[in-house]
């Protein structure tokens, strides 16, 4: 697959990321913030897939139920 990017985040907090956990609101914002970071890197790409595990997937659901027109 051409055209192809991949991030991994870090929430707020976590390993060596800078903050403190928010409960939510700030990883929310976090992963939206990362999200339009990588639209703008590519451009070109039809398609963005959002997946997380355990509290990642809850973030990853509160964002697309934001985001509707990403789906």
């Amino acid at each position: 697959i051409s055209d192809f990017s991949v991030l991994r985040i870090n929430f707020r907090g976590v390993g060596k990321s800078q903050g403190n956990f928010d409960n939510g609101i700030g990883e929310l914002i976090d992963a939206a913030t990362s999200l339009d970071w990588l639209q703008t890197i590519n451009e070109i790409a039809d398609d963005y897939w959002i997946a997380g595990f355990s509290f990642g997937a809850w973030i990853a659901m509160q964002l697309m139920m934001r985001r509707s027109e990403e789906r």
